[in-house]
């Protein structure tokens, strides 16, 4: 049996031109939408298109215990 253990983050971001709040999925160590710089990252954002350097690893979101 093969299965595949994806691991994914989710994070709360807000752009520092517009303003716009959004979630971002992301997979650590793995960038096919923008550029990694440690914690960080380089993309757009999806309201007003323009690129901001986003922290994704200090915004994301913990998932709740059951």
């Amino acid at each position: 049996m093969n299965t595949f253990l994806i691991l994914t983050m989710k994070s709360k971001l807000k752009c520092p031109k517009c303003g716009y709040e959004f979630e971002y999925k992301w997979i650590p160590g793995v960038s096919f939408t923008s550029i990694k710089l440690g914690k960080k990252r380089y993309m757009r954002c999806p309201e007003c298109r323009k690129f901001s350097l986003f922290n994704i690893w200090d915004t994301r979101i913990k998932d709740k215990k059951k």
